[in-house]
C-alpha cells in the first residue's frame, strides 16, 4: 500500500501530486481527523500532526506564481485543499487553518478569467476559471501548401486529451497527395499512431473526417486547391472554455462552507470582511452558471455550453457535475 508521505517520492507530474495531496488532506485525513472528540487522548494529536507534516511539504511544493485551471488543477486540487482548511478548523478551532484558506482562497478568485484577463473561445471575458488542455478541443489550424497559400483546416477533435495528439504532413506518393501521422501520446511509452495514406485535395475530407459513431481524433476542412507541404510534428493548441457546473461549483463549495462559517459565528468577526467579499464573488459566479440552466415546470437540469469546444455540448450534465453547483447553493 502507498502511503501518503511516498506520493512525494513518486513520479508524478508537479499539478498531478498537488492535486493528489490536496484531495487526500481532505477525503482520508480530515474525515478521520473530524471523527475524533477534541482531546489530546485520543489520537487526536497524532493525526493533527500527519496533517500539518503533509500540508508544509505540499505548500513546499507550491510556488507564489499565479495559478490556473487549465488543466483542471484547481477544480480538482486547490478546491479540495480549500476545503480541507475549512473541516481543520472545524475540528479544532484554530484559526491557522483559516488564515491558510485566505491566501489560496485569493489566489483562486485571482485566476477567475475576469480578473486574469483571459478570453474563451468565443473571445470573452467568463466569470468562471477557464479549462483547456485534455478538456477541449485543440484550435483549428490552417496548413499552407508550398506556396504559402491556405490549403486545409485542420483541428484535433477527441473526446479527450488533445492535447497529447500530435499531427504531421508527409508528402504523398505523387505531388497532388499528402499523408496524414496522428499520434496519440496519452500513453507515452505505448503511442497509438493513425495514418491517413496519400490523400488528394478530392479525398481528404471523405478519408479524415469520421463517420457518424466513429471514434474522432481529428477532422479536417478543405481550404485551397492544393496539399499542405510537409510539416514536422506539432500539436495543436487547446481551446478554453468554462465548465460552469462542476468546475466553478466544485472551486466555490469551500468558499461558501467559508462564508456560511464566518458569517454564523461571532468569534469569526476578524474574517467577517473577506468572507463578504467572498459571498459576492460567489453570487457573481454562479449567476452566470444559471444561463446553462434548463427548467421545467417541476424540475431542472443543467447542460454543457452549447457549441462549446467539447466533445459533449449541448448535453444535459451528470448528477455528479450538477451535485459540484449544487452543494455551492446548499451553503
Amino acid at each position: 500500500m502507498i502511503s501518503l508521505h511516498s506520493l512525494y517520492h513518486l513520479r508524478f507530474p508537479d499539478d498531478l501530486r498537488n492535486i493528489l495531496i490536496g484531495a487526500l488532506l481532505t477525503v482520508i485525513l480530515v474525515p478521520a481527523f473530524a471523527s475524533f472528540a477534541v482531546s489530546e487522548d485520543n489520537g487526536l494529536a497524532e493525526v493533527r500532526a500527519t496533517y500539518d507534516r503533509l500540508h508544509s511539504k505540499l505548500i513546499e511544493s507550491q510556488d507564489e506564481k499565479p495559478i490556473d485551471n487549465v488543466q483542471g488543477s484547481i477544480a480538482w486540487g486547490s478546491s479540495y485543499q480549500l476545503d480541507s482548511y475549512v473541516s481543520m478548523y472545524q475540528a479544532t478551532g484554530d484559526t491557522v487553518y483559516l488564515d491558510h484558506f485566505l491566501r489560496l482562497a485569493d489566489r483562486v478568485l485571482a485566476a477567475r478569467a475576469d480578473k486574469s484577463g483571459e478570453l474563451d473561445f468565443r473571445g470573452r471575458l467568463t466569470f468562471g476559471w477557464l479549462s483547456g488542455g485534455h478538456y477541449t478541443y485543440g484550435k483549428p489550424v490552417v496548413l499552407k501548401d508550398s506556396d504559402g497559400n491556405p490549403s486545409v483546416q485542420i483541428q484535433t477533435i477527441g473526446n479527450s486529451y488533445n492535447d497529447k495528439v500530435s499531427i504531421e504532413i508527409i508528402a504523398g506518393a505523387t505531388a497532388a497527395s499528402f499523408t496524414v501521422k496522428c499520434i496519440d501520446h496519452r500513453n507515452p511509452d505505448q503511442p497509438k499512431e493513425t495514418l491517413f495514406r496519400d490523400l488528394t485535395m478530392e479525398t481528404a475530407v471523405r478519408e479524415v473526417n469520421p463517420k457518424e459513431g466513429e471514434p474522432r481524433l481529428i477532422q479536417l476542412k478543405r481550404i485551397g486547391d492544393r496539399p499542405p507541404a510537409p510539416i514536422g510534428p506539432f500539436i495543436p493548441e487547446t481551446q478554453l472554455m468554462t465548465f460552469h457546473g462542476h468546475h466553478t461549483g466544485r472551486i466555490l463549495t469551500p468558499m461558501a462552507r467559508f462564508c456560511d462559517l464566518v458569517l454564523s459565528n461571532d468569534d469569526l468577526v476578524n474574517y467577517r470582511e473577506k468572507a463578504e467579499e467572498y459571498l459576492l464573488e460567489i453570487r457573481i459566479s454562479m449567476a452566470e452558471h444559471d444561463q446553462f440552466f434548463v427548467e421545467s415546470d417541476d424540475w431542472g437540469y443543467t447542460i454543457f455550453e452549447r457549441g462549446s469546444p467539447f466533445w459533449c455540448d449541448g448535453v444535459p450534465e451528470p448528477h455528479n457535475t450538477m451535485a459540484c453547483s449544487g452543494s455551492t447553493y446548499i451553503h
